[in-house]
């Protein structure tokens, strides 16, 4: 579940990748980060084939401070935004722009 306090952030988060005003790159192992001021943001989606069960997993480092983090499941309510969320920084991260100038021209 998204922790109360990063509620507010989560949703900013995602209005600023879908705007580019962040912009998010690829790590290892489907990770994927963006920095902005003294934080950085890591999201990873994963799997697990045991349980069969699909999440989210978000931490926030503050330079030299602390790292928040936490997981969303797929039997959550808020997995649908981290869904969401994902898919447009996987959007952000390959750096597509509005794909119907260059499709339909």
């Amino acid at each position: 579940m998204i922790p109360e306090p990063l509620k507010s952030f989560v949703v900013q988060l995602q209005e600023a990748t879908d705007k580019r005003r962040v912009t998010w790159e690829p790590s290892t192992m489907g990770v994927y980060y963006c920095n902005r001021n003294d934080l950085t943001v890591f999201i990873q989606r994963f799997f697990d084939d045991e349980r069969m069960e699909a999440s989210y997993t978000m931490r926030v480092v503050r330079t030299g401070g602390s790292e928040p983090a936490f997981r969303v499941t797929d039997n959550e309510y808020d997995y649908n935004q981290m869904r969401d969320l994902y898919s447009s920084v996987l959007i952000n991260a390959s750096n597509f722009g509005d794909l119907s100038q260059e499709f339909f021209s």
